[in-house]
């Protein structure tokens, strides 16, 4: 199975853009098995950068998220490429954080081909508001929320879009396109930066 290296290109450049920070407040990891394109995107009120999304072209894609942490990230990585589900690459995870301290992540994982593609952890001492939505080709997280309704959002603009992955990605960001959507935001009136 081979992806295009355009259609690499552009699910990378929508993760290029819309990746804030390792604190990632929402964000969504996202398969399409006609197309076989994966995908992710994101959004935060802090500025940082896109280390949170590892894209393996051709598998599927991992976020990692709530106090990032580099040998969890190369870890779960790794895990995928030698064949683990996202679940078992979530409770491998778990089990063996780099700090011993599973509790503070969260973690979305996507495959392209396993029959059990999305798997999704968020530690109970993540920030609140937090939770994670799962579907068939896709894995919805977030932390530091205003509330559930962000997640819902996203999921309902991602089920509602037609188009290839990338527009369905951004779809999904639009969903939680409302003031305090990262609840770190409010006071400037906005859902992210």
């Amino acid at each position: 199975m081979s992806i295009s290296p355009k259609r690499f290109f552009l699910v990378f450049l929508i993760s290029v853009c819309s990746f804030l920070q390792a604190q990632d407040t929402f964000s969504i990891v996202a398969v399409d098995t006609n197309t076989l394109e994966i995908g992710s995107a994101g959004a935060s009120c802090i500025a940082g950068s896109i280390i949170i999304s590892d894209i393996l072209p051709g598998i599927g894609a991992i976020h990692t998220q709530s106090y990032w942490h580099q040998t969890n990230q190369n870890n779960a990585h790794d895990w995928m490429e030698q064949g683990y589900n996202p679940q078992d690459i979530i409770d491998l995870l778990v089990n063996n954080d780099a700090q011993n301290n599973p509790l503070i992540r969260q973690y979305g994982i996507i495959a392209l081909i396993d029959s059990n593609r999305s798997a999704a952890f968020t530690g109970s001492n993540c920030y609140d508001y937090k939770n994670h939505i799962l579907g068939p080709d896709y894995a919805i997280q977030g932390n530091i929320l205003s509330g559930q309704d962000v997640l819902d959002n996203m999921e309902m603009n991602f089920l509602a879009t037609e188009g290839p992955i990338y527009v369905k990605l951004m779809a999904a960001l639009q969903g939680a396109n409302m003031a305090g959507a990262d609840s770190r935001c409010s006071q400037y009136g906005t859902s992210s930066l």
